[in-house]
């Protein structure tokens, strides 16, 4: 649970400053930086497990919960954008 609405608020971040180029990919990128910086800083946060691939890194855990929020629409398709509890997080 803490992982999708730490996932949701990423995704309504990052698509503030970058909606152009918001793909699967940059997200997992994303994430994955953000739970190396959680974890340096001793902070609880993503709990995903990645692993290195030609592209960057992958976390099938966080394919998943991205497939699974898209489904739900939470996240709009072609631009990943949040659907819904978007106010939630803008505030």
């Amino acid at each position: 649970m803490i992982n999708k609405l730490l996932l949701l608020y990423l995704i309504a971040d990052a698509a503030k400053k970058h909606s152009k180029d918001l793909t699967f990919v940059k997200i997992h990128q994303l994430v994955f930086l953000a739970q190396l910086d959680m974890t340096k800083h001793r902070m609880e946060g993503f709990s995903y497990s990645f692993k290195k691939i030609p592209l960057g890194v992958y976390s099938e855990e966080l394919q998943a919960d991205l497939c699974g929020l898209k489904n739900m629409q939470f996240i709009e398709a072609k631009k990943s954008l949040l659907l819904k509890l978007k106010n939630l997080f803008l505030k």
